[in-house]
């Protein structure tokens, strides 16, 4: 029988990394006997993806299926972020379900999984970044705390209770984050993984390095202020997202030259910490007895807050910071390509 893998994780549990790697390693994948349906752009990933989940059989994975009948079993494999929260739909994973049994698949569900606190202030850091939010670090842990959109027992009900689909969770903290796709090879149990976990990974491993990056709190404090400035004057809907990243960029920029980012952003208090742990903890542990059968692997971390305001910091630091501010607000309404050098 044909194998189906889907590889997919919560946010920030390196999604993007992990397709481009498979992707790169084609080649020694199919000689292998793992094919991957779908060209290399992420839209199309994403399309394939949909269509299973939705209960169709993408032509690529119809050819795969017509040479299973010719004593072929090869394993297939889509990778796609977006994955995770339709999987958290009952009709979705029963969809999924009648494609694997109509068609004679083997299904796996590949689900990489990310302690919630290190999570979300990874996940703040990267939405303050992209001037998606200027919310305070407490406002956005309360609306996901409500949302319940992190609690992987709850989310994932449908999954774990589902016959005829397996899956096989990995925690992100066991990630080499070199080389993520290899641990997705080795958790779908694919033949391919010994071929490829021997290739060259010069290009990935900045990759990975971006995917882990955090800014530090005065960077991220000017950026909040940024992003309220410019949605004060109504630029941020107005303007393309590539001027918006430039005027980013000069912050980011001055923060290299500035050392602004000596010191991680951490948002959590003691407090905040324990109140957000406790909420996770009966979930996690939960989710972890059934797809593991043994303890939640990951302690929620334990660091000193970093959040400052910036009026906390040396004068010359709030000089510089509103000087930057200024003038990339300047050069935005002033119609003009925003430059990101200093």
């Amino acid at each position: 029988m044909t194998q189906l893998v889907i590889h997919t994780g919560m946010p920030m549990t390196s999604a993007a990394v992990i397709r481009d790697q498979l992707a790169g390693w084609r080649e020694p994948l199919e000689r292998a006997g793992v094919e991957l349906v779908a060209k290399d752009a992420p839209k199309a990933w994403d399309r394939a993806v949909r269509q299973v989940l939705g209960g169709e059989v993408p032509p690529p994975l119809r050819r795969v299926m017509r040479r299973t009948q010719q004593g072929e079993a090869p394993t297939v494999l889509l990778s796609a972020e977006l994955a995770a929260r339709a999987l958290g739909s009952r009709p979705t994973v029963n969809a999924l379900r009648a494609l694997s049994r109509d068609s004679g698949l083997t299904t796996k569900v590949v689900l990489v999984v990310r302690e919630q606190l290190d999570l979300l202030n990874a996940l703040y850091c990267r939405r303050v970044m992209a001037l998606e939010t200027s919310i305070g670090f407490e406002s956005f842990v309360t609306d996901a705390l409500v949302s319940g959109r992190l609690e992987l027992d709850h989310h994932f009900t449908a999954l774990q209770d589902a016959s005829g689909v397996e899956l096989v969770a990995v925690p992100y903290s066991r990630l080499d984050h070199h080389l993520p796709a290899a641990a997705v090879l080795e958790a779908a149990g694919a033949a391919g993984g010994a071929a490829v976990t021997g290739a060259d990974a010069a290009a990935d491993v900045q990759a990975a390095a971006d995917d882990r990056w955090l800014p530090g709190p005065v960077l991220l404090t000017a950026t909040r202020l940024l992003h309220k400035r410019l949605t004060r004057l109504g630029a941020v809907r107005k303007r393309p997202a590539e001027e918006l990243g430039a005027a980013v960029a000069m912050l980011r920029h001055r923060a290299t030259d500035a050392a602004w980012n000596e010191v991680p952003f951490w948002g959590w208090s003691q407090d905040l910490a324990a109140t957000a742990e406790q909420h996770y903890r009966s979930g996690n542990d939960s989710f972890a007895a059934r797809v593991w059968a043994a303890p939640w692997p990951d302690v929620a971390p334990s660091r000193p807050q970093t959040r400052q305001d910036l009026a906390s910091e040396p004068p010359a630091v709030v000089s510089d910071v509103m000087t930057m501010i200024h003038r990339a607000v300047d050069e935005l309404t002033a119609g003009r390509a925003v430059a990101v050098t200093t």
